[in-house]
């Protein structure tokens, strides 16, 4: 069952036989209720960290950056966690054609770039990358090969300049984690699966005893670790073996 943030917090300042809550803000809420729900926003963005939890995963165009010195970038948006797939439009005659671009490890796309394909003069460009190294991309054909090198930036290994004089976030398509946003109101509802409700209530439970009591609640503690295994299979509704990619985001 779903609960609002109100809900949790008066169900914690409960079970710690607090002061009544009955907002978790402004007219009616209570100091330590303010904490409580400080708590519970901790706990939910402690448990997305811990995993790469498919009700996160959304799709997505990448930012553009329409900046002719770095035509083979695009950029991750804005509260991505996790960056699982992207594809590119191959469209030569205006029918959209996507198509998967493979992802590399930094080393692996710059030996790419140098060592394992023929340069031809006639196609290729010199790129600064951002942090100073310098890249051979090809202008002549769509990206197939895609890397980062600071969790923000997607560097590519081409470009179609014949369509485009830089990649375009409307050709783009990301499969990707997203953070959701958090709001201290007292209706919020996390974004999380029914499921999981009760492990985020069970672990922020167990921390605001920990720290507002001094004492560790061992029936909450279980229940935490009990719903954390559980949790991991019950919030993946589609099973899959895709490897992820992981762009760590600030908050």
């Amino acid at each position: 069952m779903k609960l609002t943030l109100l809900e949790m917090v008066q169900d914690i300042a409960s079970s710690m036989v607090s002061d009544n809550v009955n907002a978790v803000s402004g007219t009616g809420s209570t100091e330590e209720g303010t904490i409580i729900a400080g708590f519970i926003k901790t706990t939910y963005y402690e448990i997305l960290d811990r995993d790469t939890w498919a009700f996160l995963s959304k799709t997505m165009p990448l930012d553009p950056l329409s900046d002719t010195a770095h035509p083979n970038y695009l950029k991750v948006p804005d509260g991505v966690h996790n960056v699982n797939s992207v594809m590119y439009d191959n469209s030569e005659d205006g029918i959209p054609k996507m198509r998967d671009v493979q992802y590399l490890e930094p080393e692996e796309f710059i030996r790419y770039l140098y060592n394992n394909r023929p340069v031809d003069t006639a196609v290729t460009e010199t790129v600064t990358e951002l942090s100073g190294i310098k890249l051979l991309i090809r202008n002549d054909r769509f990206p197939k090969f895609y890397t980062s090198f600071d969790d923000i930036y997607l560097v590519f290994d081409s470009y179609h300049s014949d369509f485009d004089t830089t990649l375009q976030q409307s050709k783009s398509l990301a499969t990707a984690q997203k953070l959701p946003a958090w709001s201290m109101v007292d209706t919020f509802i996390p974004e999380l699966p029914s499921t999981m409700f009760s492990m985020l209530l069970s672990e922020a439970k167990n921390a605001c005893f920990q720290y507002l009591r001094q004492t560790q609640t061992p029936t909450d503690a279980k229940r935490a670790y009990r719903h954390s295994s559980h949790a991991r299979h019950a919030a993946k509704r589609v099973n899959d073996r895709q490897p992820r990619r992981g762009f760590g985001r600030p908050r």
